[in-house]
């Protein structure tokens, strides 16, 4: 069994560094449903990493992400994937391994 960091505030707080500071983010196994709703902020972000939790929707906003190279989504409950992914210009790696995708709009 998986255990889950329940304690972890959000939205994201990153002490010590300004929104255009931070270019990685790790959320891996925080048993995130969803994406975190200020993520987006981090307008310079290179590397997202939202694996081993249970988000099921890759959001519209994903888009505002534009320096994003890898967006690791592997081993989440995703059964659609947005076509929209595939428009972030710098993106190199998406992981989406272990994923129940059945179809892609």
């Amino acid at each position: 069994m998986q255990k889950y960091n329940y304690f972890v505030k959000y939205p994201i707080e990153i002490k010590g560094k300004t929104n255009r500071q931070v270019t990685k983010l790790n959320l891996s196994g925080r048993g995130l449903k969803e994406f975190p709703e200020n993520v987006f902020e981090y307008t310079n972000l290179t590397k997202l990493v939202l694996s081993n939790n249970r988000i099921k929707v890759i959001p519209k906003e994903i888009l505002k992400l534009k320096k994003l190279k890898i967006l690791d989504l592997a081993n989440n409950d995703i059964t659609i994937l947005q076509s929209a992914v595939f428009k972030l210009p710098k993106l190199r790696t998406l992981n989406v391994y272990g994923n129940k995708i059945k179809s892609l709009i």
